[in-house]
């Protein structure tokens, strides 16, 4: 888990995700079967797939690596709802995996999350909540074993429409991450080291340049306490200017850059003042040719309190094509974990790097499925180095919505 990284853009997005506004059609879903009202519409979507992981834990020696036959399945349900003004999507999703001869190593995670708004012709309240129950290895490319966990988020706040193009907001988003007392990674007790209370407040500016393009600025102050270890508790404060261009523009996509600058409460770590950012862009030709390209960067809190946090930057991208209902596609992605000083020698200069590379090769096979193949290769190095290969046979239904637990979907990087 990226606890910092990964719940302040979990956060982002469920106080900031865009339904459909009273007076206006709900989503036109056609590339999947769906149930579908005047003012209702239910999406199902699911992916089921088997074959070879050469490195379960993604661990080097001695715990890894350990191979085994993989099974796993990914079922998920979205709704839109719309009822006057009131505005409700609900996102709900569950995976099971499975290894042979390893009947330990698998696991059942899920989660649900509720979107709701009021849309008025000036005013928009909006709220929302997320509840997750994961076995899934936490993604943050630092640990490799997967690791019970429970995530619950919850927030809401109010956008005010200055004028038709200016919209101004704010908005309080909580989470509360919570590992089993018995997850346990590197001789590190994860309850102990990464369960935490953090709250963001923050406000917003957007301003729509073109019906394509907007722009805004978001200033947010974040407050984190770990329920056991209160000298790893910090507060931090982040800046960023955003921009989304939407479809049909040839590059699509949003992104955010700013800084972001925090310090250790007890000062057992070292203070942080530097860019951060997040984006993904696609490129679309009618060929049916994607080329998308993805970047983050921020700080990320280490499961190891002598290393205390490091900086995680990530960049990656993928090509696609698709002609006459084929889907061909490969991707590659890198990543750098740079450790920073926390008191003790641990973290001095070390740097991690972790690479992936991938390929699908799939077909449509019916409304909304496809069958397909998907193959990745990861390597890492530093002190818990390792490499792994995987390759899958799958079977799919619908892209709207899937939920990511443990496992790249089609075409993802690792």
């Amino acid at each position: 888990m990226r606890p910092r990284f990964v719940a302040f853009v979990a956060l982002l997005f469920a106080s900031a995700a865009r339904v459909p506004a009273a007076g206006q059609e709900l989503p036109a879903i056609t590339d999947v079967p769906a149930l579908r009202t005047d003012n209702f519409v239910l999406v199902p979507s699911g992916l089921f797939s088997g074959g070879h992981d050469s490195n379960i834990h993604r661990e080097g020696p001695p715990n890894g690596p350990i191979g085994s036959v993989e099974t796993f399945g990914v079922v998920g349900l979205q709704s839109f709802g719309q009822l006057s003004s009131l505005v409700i999507r609900t996102m709900s999703g569950a995976e099971l995996v499975s290894f042979k001869d390893h009947p330990g190593e698998g696991g059942l995670s899920w989660a649900n999350r509720a979107i709701v708004h009021l849309d008025r012709p000036r005013f928009r309240p909006k709220g929302n909540v997320r509840y997750s129950d994961t076995y899934a290895r936490p993604t943050g490319f630092e640990i490799g074993e997967r690791s019970r966990h429970q995530e619950f988020a919850y927030g809401g706040g109010m956008d005010v429409r200055l004028n038709p193009r200016a919209t101004i907001g704010g908005d309080v988003n909580h989470l509360s991450l919570n590992y089993d007392a018995d997850a346990v990674y590197d001789g590190s007790n994860l309850y102990q080291t990464l369960s935490l209370e953090l709250t963001v407040e923050a406000a917003e500016f957007r301003y729509e340049m073109s019906p394509l393009t907007t722009m805004s600025l978001r200033l947010s102050a974040d407050q984190t306490r770990f329920r056991l270890d209160h000298t790893r508790d910090t507060d931090a404060g982040v800046a960023t200017v955003g921009f989304t261009m939407a479809r049909p523009a040839m590059i699509a996509g949003s992104g955010q850059v700013g800084l972001r600058w925090f310090k250790s409460l007890q000062g057992n770590a070292d203070t942080f003042v530097g860019l951060i950012g997040s984006g993904n862009f696609a490129y679309t030709r009618p060929s049916g040719l994607i080329v998308i390209g993805r970047f983050d960067r921020d700080t990320q809190f280490s499961y190891d309190t002598a290393l205390a946090y490091y900086v995680f930057t990530d960049l990656g991208t993928t090509v696609a094509f698709k002609p006459g209902g084929w889907n061909l596609g490969a991707g590659a992605s890198h990543q750098w974990l740079d450790y920073r000083y926390a008191g003790t020698a641990a973290g001095a200069g070390r740097v991690d790097h972790r690479t992936a590379v991938g390929a699908v090769v799939a077909h449509r096979v019916g409304r909304g499925m496809e069958l397909g193949v998907n193959a990745d290769y990861i390597t890492k190095t530093g002190k818990l180095a390792f490499n792994a290969t995987r390759a899958m046979v799958y079977w799919s239904l619908g892209s709207a919505f899937l939920m990511r637990f443990d496992r790249p979907l089609p075409g993802e990087m690792p």
